[in-house]
């Protein structure tokens, strides 16, 4: 009887475990705070990753930060999906106005998301949306632990066996089963959420829509604050100030598409990234392109 009991608490316990492992927030605070390492060509030998979880207006705004001690990224909660977290997306800090981060969500005009990040079993994975909205994986992370000659040889076959794995497919599969437990889930909390919803409407020039709503659409309400500026030249070119300071997304490959915000200075034209460049030419003024698109030619 004590056998048949325990057994029954562990198939619950397991089942419980499944489900929360899909809800991004909960994997996080399961993970917490923890050393990463990091697998495949995209990783820095010397950089030391670390993972953290923040929770700054909770239950609405949240991040998790990956950082070393060269660089640091965090990563936002998603506000069309707080009903069901399926990833979280690079975005830069918000200063005194909170929900201003929502613009800096996307890249190439809104149409995808810039760099997310998700928990699937025992990997973290760093992952970028195609232009066709499928996913490519970036990074790979593991919080196991490959110190000392027993921990170099553990990675080693670690390695081996990730080679072997079709990454995309696994990340591609996850988020689009993800998307239908969203969509379930999503009339519920809005019922249960009104506040959230009035709180952050789309008039203000952000993303709260439905999962259902199109890229189309999508793109077109996250433009009406920001210049559409595309790169309709043949070369790679880059976008900045004639003077101190930068812009998030400046370099433009051919067909490229960015978004910037209306309230900057002038904007001028690069031929390379290199902190004592030149401008080429001047290109406009983001105040009278507001809500437009800017073509580079």
């Amino acid at each position: 009887m004590k056998i048949i009991l325990k057994f029954i608490v562990g198939l619950m316990l397991s089942t419980s475990t499944a489900l929360i492992a899909q809800d991004q927030k909960s994997k996080l605070k399961e993970w917490g705070d923890t050393e990463l390492t990091c697998f495949g060509n995209n990783c820095n030998s010397t950089e030391n990753y670390k993972l953290s979880l923040h929770e700054i207006d909770d239950p609405y705004m949240w991040y998790a930060q990956i950082s070393s001690q060269y660089r640091t990224a965090n990563y936002y909660a998603v506000p069309e999906q707080q009903p069901y977290p399926i990833f979280l997306t690079k975005g830069t800090d918000w200063g005194d106005d909170k929900m201003i981060y929502f613009l800096n969500f996307t890249s190439q005009g809104g149409n995808y998301y810039n760099k997310s990040i998700l928990i699937i079993d025992d990997l973290l994975y760093v992952i970028e949306e195609e232009q066709n909205h499928s996913w490519k994986a970036h990074q790979i992370f593991s919080k196991d632990n490959y110190k000392g000659v027993k921990g170099m040889i553990a990675k080693e076959k670690k390695i081996k066996e990730l080679a072997q794995i079709d990454h995309d497919k696994i990340v591609n599969d996850y988020i689009n089963s993800q998307k239908e437990i969203l969509s379930a889930k999503t009339p519920e909390y809005k019922a249960k959420n009104q506040e959230y919803y009035d709180r952050f409407k789309l008039e203000k020039g952000w993303a709260n829509q439905d999962i259902s709503d199109s890229y189309e659409i999508l793109k077109e309400q996250r433009i009406t604050n920001v210049v559409r500026v595309k790169n309709n030249k043949a070369n790679t070119v880059f976008i900045g100030f004639d003077g101190p300071g930068s812009i998030p997304n400046s370099k433009l490959k051919p067909g490229d598409e960015i978004t910037i915000e209306c309230n900057l200075a002038d904007i001028y034209l690069f031929l390379s990234n290199d902190s004592n460049r030149e401008p080429v030419k001047f290109l406009f003024t983001p105040e009278d392109w507001c809500g437009k698109q800017y073509i580079i030619n």
